[in-house]
């Protein structure tokens, strides 16, 4: 199944929380591939974080859920690790400066 995303490393896909295995279609978009042992109903598909299916099914056997998100690769979360780190280390020599000339 081809989905309307450009892939990208770091974008995950659960159906009924179960986490698939997401490659690149020959179209350049995000492609997963459902069997019929991973899911036997139809998909109700969301996307986390951008839009909420706000839908009211009483009925929930009669659909999967697919979730696609953005979890991100692990330089990603090093880089923010990093940065933020980094953004501490400067406020506190700004601070430490204005000390100093205070004095």
């Amino acid at each position: 199944m081809e989905l309307p995303y450009i892939y990208y490393l770091g974008y995950s896909v659960y159906v009924d929380g179960n986490k698939l295995k997401t490659y690149e279609s020959d179209n350049g978009f995000m492609c997963v591939e459902i069997s019929k042992r991973d899911i036997n109903k139809n998909i109700n598909y969301t996307i986390e974080n951008k839009e909420k299916n706000d839908d009211n099914n009483n009925d929930e056997n009669l659909y999967s859920k697919l979730t696609l998100k953005y979890t991100g690769t692990i330089l990603d979360n090093i880089s923010k690790i990093i940065s933020i780190i980094g953004a501490f280390i400067i406020l506190t020599m700004l601070f430490n400066i204005k000390i100093v000339k205070n004095r």
